[in-house]
């Protein structure tokens, strides 16, 4: 395995840090000037996102417990920041990313959420390793398939959403993991992307959240096995949940991988707005990119088009705004394939034009065969 050093793009370009850039009223410089656009080709932002945004950094902060001052701070400059990009467009996630940097500039806290960040490695890596046991005797595209649910399942140790909290034990969070696992995927698409996976030379694999990626360490792992080279960047700083260099080094992605490095600075999934020129090189060269979360679907579904000749995603929607492309409200677990062209991505694979493709009431695809105590309905400890 090889990596860039964190904290420098490769070739040693600087940038300013994220204190400098605000410090100046601006949104976040782009890392590299090759970058094509700075806005998504399709639109993703919707006016429900703002109130979500302003949830979202309301219940980090409730977690983080600043004083009464440092929250009314974040709280006032956020809002007023928010107002003053709105109306540019940018995706979600930007905007996340925007006022979860003034929180840690205004709270002097270049690492909020550092227990809870630990404990969530330490939980995914333990559950990790049983499973990885655990799937070993299954045929090859039962694996394929159970790990995509697992590297899915793992999402819901994120702390900030869907998370569990940490005041269960190992046992209570393998459990309910597992549950999550056997209600399957909503939209299954496994066996095509590891059509894809298995046809591709190099694979770009972009994971999400700390805990989650000692499960995508297992995936990374398998698509190996198939030939392919694949590649894994991390974030080049922490940003709420996401994965930085040390978290790959806590659960061994950094050994599952061929190679690791940098995609850019502390963003919420990756950018392309300040994307690193690493990072845009291997999109380009990627025969596969495979994007964990939901805040990288909003860069595949944004910016399709710029990212290659095939894109699989792997997610938990966390909001109406995502499910409803899938035709529906309710919260999904997602095994999709973002096709090449805006306005026809075929989203659930039945050649429809994105969105209304998925009854509301839909039941689950049937659950992939896996071994004893990863199948739908086993008991067995974790």
């Amino acid at each position: 395995m090889k990596s860039c050093v964190e904290g420098s793009a490769p070739g040693g370009e600087a940038r300013d840090s994220f204190l400098t850039v605000f410090r100046r009223g601006l949104p976040p410089r782009s890392y590299s000037a090759r970058v094509s656009m700075t806005l998504p080709r399709v639109p993703v932002l919707d006016p429900r996102c703002r109130p979500c945004i302003s949830h979202d950094l309301v219940g980090a902060l409730d977690l983080l417990g600043y004083s009464s001052d440092v929250r009314s701070r974040i709280v006032e400059r956020a809002e007023k920041w928010l107002s003053e990009h709105w109306e540019e467009g940018h995706l979600p996630s930007w905007y996340i990313t925007g006022v979860h940097r003034i929180l840690k500039e205004e709270a002097g806290d270049e690492l909020p959420f550092r227990e809870l960040r630990d404990g969530c490695n330490r939980a995914g890596l333990a559950l990790a390793e049983r499973v990885a046991v655990d799937v070993a005797t299954l045929s090859p595209t039962a694996r394929f398939a159970t790990l995509c649910a697992w590297a899915v399942a793992g999402n819901h140790l994120d702390f900030r959403t869907a998370g569990i909290g940490y005041d269960f034990g190992e046992d209570e969070v393998g459990e309910m993991l597992r549950e999550v696992v056997g209600r399957g995927f909503d939209v299954d698409r496994t066996s095509e992307i590891e059509r894809l996976a298995r046809a591709a030379k190099r694979v770009l694999y972009i994971p999400d959240n700390v805990g989650e990626i000692a499960f995508d360490a297992l995936l990374v792992r398998e698509i190996r096995s198939y030939g392919a080279t694949v590649v894994v960047p991390y974030r080049g700083g922490p940003i709420t949940s996401d994965a930085t260099l040390d978290d790959f080094r806590h659960v061994g992605l950094d050994d599952a991988a061929d190679e690791i490095f940098e995609a850019g600075p502390d963003t919420l999934g990756i950018s392309l707005e300040e994307a690193s020129p690493r990072l845009l090189d291997e999109i380009a060269r990627a025969d596969l990119v495979l994007t964990k979360g939901q805040a990288n679907f909003y860069v595949a579904y944004g910016n399709r088009a710029d990212l290659g000749t095939a894109v699989a995603c792997l997610l938990t929607t966390k909001c109406d705004l995502i499910s409803e492309k899938f035709g529906t409200s309710k919260r999904l677990s997602l095994a999709t394939v973002v096709g090449p062209i805006p306005g026809h991505y075929d989203l659930c694979g039945d050649g429809s034009e994105h969105g209304s493709t998925l009854p509301p009431e839909a039941p689950p695809e049937a659950p992939p065969e896996v071994a004893p105590g990863v199948a739908v309905g086993e008991s067995a400890d974790a």
